[in-house]
Order: structure tokens, then sequence, then C-alpha cells
């Protein structure tokens, strides 16, 4: 029998990040829980493509983004 599970978020795709990279303003950062080193790609690739100064921190599998400028 296969196992059904409610409640498990969907994998981001590089789609949601260019929407949320699209949205910020200078001074803004959002978080991201459990950044695997596919995720972690997706944002240093992210950052290079978006006009403006991106900053990200890495704590344990967690990470972190800033718009700076």
């Amino acid at each position: 029998m296969i196992a059904i599970h409610s409640d498990v978020p969907p994998p981001l795709g590089s789609k949601v990040l260019t929407l949320t990279f699209d949205k910020m303003e200078p001074g803004d950062s959002f978080f991201l829980g459990e950044a695997d080193t596919a995720v972690r790609a997706m944002v240093y690739r992210q950052m290079k493509i978006n006009k403006g100064t991106f900053t990200s921190r890495v704590e344990g599998s967690e990470i972190r983004v800033w718009r700076l400028t």
C-alpha cells in the first residue's frame, strides 16, 4: 500500500525564488529552512541574475537572504 502524506511543502523551484527576489526591496530578507545544496545553488544563481546586491548566510542547514541595495 502507498502512504499518502498531508502538509508536506512542495520543493522550491527557481520560479518561486525568482518571484521572491523580484519583490524584494533594499533591507528585505527571507528565510529558507532546511536548505540543501540544490537550494543554495538556486539562491546563488538568483542573487547573480537579479539586479541589486544580495547576501546570504547559512547556519546549520538553514539559509537567510537579504537584499542590500
